[in-house]
Parts: C-alpha cells; structure tokens; sequence
C-alpha cells in the first residue's frame, strides 16, 4: 500500500493541481455553511429572539443545507476519482441523484452504529471506523446501494491489512486537521488585528466579530473538505487493488 507521507503529498498535488475545477463546489459549500450559521446566529445572538419560531427556521435552514452538503460529497468523490485517475470530469447533480438517498439513509446508520461502539465499548468503534470507512465509496463509485452488500464490500478491503488501513485513514486526516486549525487560528488573529483583539478574546455578541468568524471558519472547512475526501479516494483505491 501507498506510503502514509506520499498519500498526503498526493492529496495536496491533485487538489492544488485541480483547484480551478473544485471551485465551484467550494463555493457552494462554503455558501451553505455561511447563510445556515448566519441565520441561526442573526435570530438569537443579535436579536435575542427565543421561540419556536426561530427553532423551525433555523432547523429548517440546516436541513436544507445538510440535504445540500450530501450532494456536494458526492460531487466532491467524483470529481477526485476523476482526477485520481486522469479522467475527464462527466459528472453532475442530477447524476447525483439515484445515490442520494442510500449515501444518506446508510451513512447515517453506520453513523449511528459506530458513535455507539465508541461511546459502550470503545474497541468496536475502532473496529467499524475502519470496517465501514468505505460505504461512501462504495455506494457512490460502485453505485452498490444495498445495506448488507455496502457493509459487507467496505468491511473487506481491510481483511488482513486492519492496521495499515486504519494508519492511512486516520493519520493523513489528523494532518490535515492540523494544519486547517492552525490556518483557522491564523486567520482568526488576523480577524483579531482588524478587531483590536486577539482571537482567544474576541467577542462573538459583537456583530461583526461574529460575522468575521462564522465566514472565516466556513471558509476554512470549505477549503479542506476535498482533502480530506481525496485521503478516502486514494486510500479506497489502495485497498481495491
């Protein structure tokens, strides 16, 4: 398998590489993020508005934006495939619709499922995190949308390889989550300086402050969904080989 340091370096070459391409999606990903946290905080921090109301609407909101961001995920392993394999892009929203619903309802589940291994026993969390890291490959690149056939193809391409596999998801993302925290909090004391404050004392109820910070942090998650995907397509494609 693939070296744990060529797996990031290679994650960094395509999506630099391809920017120009993710972009589109990027910015609807980070619209999504900015209008929903946007929302939620205009209703109750700035005008302070507390009712049922403002529960619907800013449930609503996030729904809507969560139904969205599935359909960005989806694009998103697409297009790395694409890349990962020098492939022509081919691939659009309405494509993404007969995988919709089983990438949702399935990766809901597992989700569920392997929260719960962590929280009763801890090692069967460990155990399906690795067992299940692939259902969203293997329902969005195979089109396999059957619960059983999804567990049982993902939970194969570990058998007999559990801690090289685990070492190669969770080391490169822990990376990336890294270094998009300290990009965050770069940005955030930037934020700071243009605020007169630094960002572990910056006031959120002050209107622009928490503006500046619900874009910088979208920004930034938005930034780094593709890689932390393209760790997924590039391992996933190790494991089949």
């Amino acid at each position: 398998m693939m070296k744990i340091a060529d797996i990031i370096h290679l994650s960094w070459k395509v999506y630099t590489s391809k920017l120009k391409q993710y972009l589109p999606l990027l910015l609807i990903a980070f619209f999504l993020s900015t209008f929903t946290n946007l929302i939620t905080y205009i209703l109750v921090d700035v005008m302070q508005l507390f009712s049922k109301y403002v529960t619907i609407i800013s449930v609503t909101t996030s729904f809507i934006a969560s139904m969205l961001g599935i359909f960005i995920t989806i694009l998103v392993i697409n297009y790395n495939d694409k890349f990962l394999n020098n492939k022509k892009i081919d691939f659009t929203f309405k494509d993404a619709l007969p995988v919709f619903w089983p990438t949702l309802w399935i990766s809901f589940i597992v989700g569920i499922i392997t929260f719960l291994g962590y929280i009763f026993f801890i090692i069967p969390g460990v155990l399906f995190t690795v067992w299940y890291a692939f259902i969203l490959f293997v329902i969005i690149l195979e089109k396999k949308t059957k619960f059983k056939e999804v567990l049982g193809t993902s939970k194969s391409f570990s058998k007999e390889r559990f801690w090289p596999v685990l070492a190669r998801i969770l080391v490169p993302n822990f990376f990336w989550t890294l270094i998009g925290y300290l990009v965050l909090i770069g940005m955030l004391n930037i934020l700071g300086l243009l605020t007169n404050s630094v960002a572990a004392e910056m006031d959120p109820s002050k209107i622009g402050v928490g503006i500046g910070i619900i874009v910088v942090t979208s920004l930034v998650s938005s930034f780094f969904l593709p890689l932390y995907l393209l760790v997924g397509n590039i391992v996933y494609n190790e494991v089949k080989k």
